[in-house]
């Protein structure tokens, strides 16, 4: 998928801009292209336009299950210190919703596990069904801060 394909931009109300994470077959789960494609749209978001309000969510029947460790493996081999900056690189999507002039309402159904919880959290306000789960993944492990920044 192209980065228009995997983050989906809509507008359904005048003001309002919905930003879909959009891979449903795997649970909305993370990648580079995703993350720079999110911290993109923020970015246009925060400069270019005349939105009131930013909406996450994730399409399927999830909204985001975190990093995908399929996609990420050759990462995790680089070693500790190209690990750390290509987190730095990931991290910028959460600076970017955290620092938005405008707020960010993270609809949340279904998981929302690790990088996908620390999306949620980074939202100014969580809304979540009944079928919403959070979950933090690697401190699971004895990682912190490995969520996407989250601690």
């Amino acid at each position: 998928m192209t980065g228009d394909e995997i983050l989906l931009t809509d507008e359904p109300r005048p003001g309002i801009v919905r930003l879909t994470l959009n891979r449903p077959e795997r649970l909305n789960a993370l990648t580079p292209v995703l993350l720079d494609r999110l911290a993109e749209e923020l970015d246009r978001l925060e400069h270019e336009s005349s939105a009131r309000v930013v909406v996450l969510t994730g399409s399927g029947r999830g909204f985001c299950a975190g990093f995908d460790l399929d996609e990420m493996a050759a990462t995790w081999t680089q070693g500790l210190p190209d690990l750390l900056a290509s987190q730095e690189g990931w991290v910028a999507a959460v600076e970017r919703m955290v620092g938005l002039t405008m707020p960010v309402i993270a609809a949340v159904d279904g998981p929302a596990v690790g990088a996908g919880m620390s999306l949620a959290m980074a939202a100014d306000l969580r809304v979540a069904t009944p079928r919403a789960r959070f979950g933090a993944a690697f401190v699971r492990v004895g990682l912190s801060g490995a969520d996407l920044g989250l601690s």
